[in-house]
């Protein structure tokens, strides 16, 4: 199992039912690679295609009973890395922080943009 692959799952199981391409988009990755990360998830049997009820042309993705250990484990290992970044941070300052960070993401990706549709 591949990083890449064991965050395609985290974000999974924190945003079920999303398609390729908004995967994709919260991925900040080609909808290409996205399609083949689930092609390999699928193929170990930890995520499912399933069709939309709205749009036949469109697959919603799931996570299979399949992918629970995993994901109890990525969980564990998030926390204890949490753990051991931020011990002796104040939680005013992690919140500045992450504030700090969220809106350079948001410069970065709106210069992208920009640049785009130049």
């Amino acid at each position: 199992m591949t990083r890449a692959q064991l965050s395609i799952l985290a974000r999974l199981d924190g945003n079920p039912d999303l398609t390729q391409k908004e995967l994709a988009a919260i991925a900040e990755v080609s909808p290409m690679t996205i399609g083949r990360l689930i092609d390999c998830l699928e193929g170990h049997g930890l995520v499912e295609r399933c069709s939309d009820a709205s749009d036949r042309r469109i697959w919603r993705l799931r996570l299979t009973p399949k992918a629970a250990p995993l994901l109890r484990e990525i969980k564990r290992i998030r926390a204890k890395l949490h753990s051991v970044t931020t011990k002796g941070i104040e939680p005013a300052v992690l919140k500045a922080m992450t504030l700090g960070l969220q809106q350079m993401k948001e410069n970065v990706v709106s210069r992208r943009l920009t640049a785009a549709s130049s």
